[in-house]
């Protein structure tokens, strides 16, 4: 995501930059850090101790909300970036042909782990914010992506390798 995301800010600010992509977020931060390159876009949980310590500057956030981790921090959006909103985010899928009873009773065990505060404190200590679609939202969201990532994809020259 980190890829795209780059590639996202250079399509929607019409930007040229060249990007280096490199194995994982601690080179890339590091490269970052150290002045080999002048950006590296990275997980907000994976940076917090490196932008507390100086070391690194935020300059925007690619959710739609600011992260309650760096709320001085704008989005894409705020910094006057339009339709720039890069979210990971992770999906629990079952075969085809699965029976309804067993998906509703994934579905709602899925929404009720979601929904424990342990569960949330969890994830927003390494800089995620839980969240919950049901299987028509997520359908939607992947509908409304995807001719997105397609293009972006496409600009970029990005190719299966």
């Amino acid at each position: 995501m980190s890829q795209l995301a780059v590639e996202l800010l250079k399509v929607r600010a019409n930007i040229n930059m060249i990007h280096v992509p490199y194995a994982g977020a601690s080179q890339s931060l590091q490269a970052a850090a150290s002045g080999t390159t002048d950006t590296a876009s990275v997980a907000v949980g994976g940076v917090i101790g490196n932008i507390q310590s100086g070391t690194v500057k935020a300059l925007v956030q690619t959710g739609a909300t600011r992260s309650p981790e760096l709320p001085d921090v704008p989005t894409m959006q705020e910094a006057g970036i339009p339709n720039a909103v890069v979210e990971t985010w992770q999906m629990l899928l079952a075969p085809a042909k699965t029976p309804e009873p067993i998906i509703k009773r994934l579905t709602e065990a899925t929404r009720a782990v979601m929904d424990e505060p342990d569960v949330r404190a969890r994830l927003e200590k390494v800089g995620l914010e839980a969240g919950y679609l049901g299987p028509n939202d997520l359908h939607a969201r992947m509908a409304q992506e995807m001719p997105m990532w397609k293009e972006i994809v496409e600009r970029a020259g990005i190719r299966k390798e």
